[in-house]
């Protein structure tokens, strides 16, 4: 009777906690990349301009654009949602920083200001309950010096900091980040057998 019992415990915590969860492993639930304030990874840049109207209109993030097109690698743009966005979709957003690739939003970060956290598990914890994602247990610690914390999902990672009081969360396509980091190691070794 008491195997019995016990069998059914285990399954019903592996249910409720997958395996991955609690060991950390990479996580493979589609929630790994969530939507925030309307952003999103594999959004195309009509879709960020929407967002970001008056923003587009800088010569900086024209150039950005122009960039983006015929770059190998990921290109970065800053957005201050004070001035580059209209309504109040980003109410408590200090910053915006998106990395395009081929046309596609493949990270993002969003930097928020007006709230303090005491600590990064409740910063985390407060990400997980309104984005529905895994709990603390799941996020890896990262460094002490900024507390941040990381989600490593199957084909996305998020990094949860807090820093001077506010906070920031960051969401990376990882298939995108290792296509940029090969077309960097293929370009670098052009340059090192470049005989002029």
């Amino acid at each position: 009777m008491r195997k019995i019992v016990a069998i059914s415990c285990l399954a019903l915590v592996s249910t409720l906690f997958p395996l991955e969860t609690i060991y950390g492993q990479e996580l493979s639930q589609s929630n790994c990349r969530p939507e925030l304030r309307g952003m999103r990874l594999g959004m195309s840049t009509d879709q960020l301009a929407a967002l970001f109207p008056r923003g587009y209109k800088r010569r900086e993030i024209q150039d950005g654009l122009e960039a983006a097109k015929t770059a190998n690698q990921t290109v970065y743009l800053g957005f201050d949602p004070a001035t580059d966005s209209v309504g109040d979709n980003f109410a408590g957003v200090d910053a915006v920083t998106v990395g395009l690739d081929k046309g596609r939003v493949v990270d993002f970060s969003l930097q928020y200001v007006g709230q303090t956290w005491r600590s990064i598990d409740e910063w985390v914890t407060k990400l997980s309950e309104a984005l529905k994602l895994p709990g603390t247990k799941a996020w890896t610690p990262g460094s002490d010096e900024a507390p941040s914390k990381f989600l490593k999902c199957k084909d996305s990672e998020l990094v949860a900091a807090i820093q001077g009081g506010g906070a920031s969360i960051r969401v990376r396509d990882l298939e995108a980040a290792k296509e940029s980091e090969r077309s960097n190691a293929k370009e670098e070794r052009k340059r090192r057998e470049f005989k002029p």
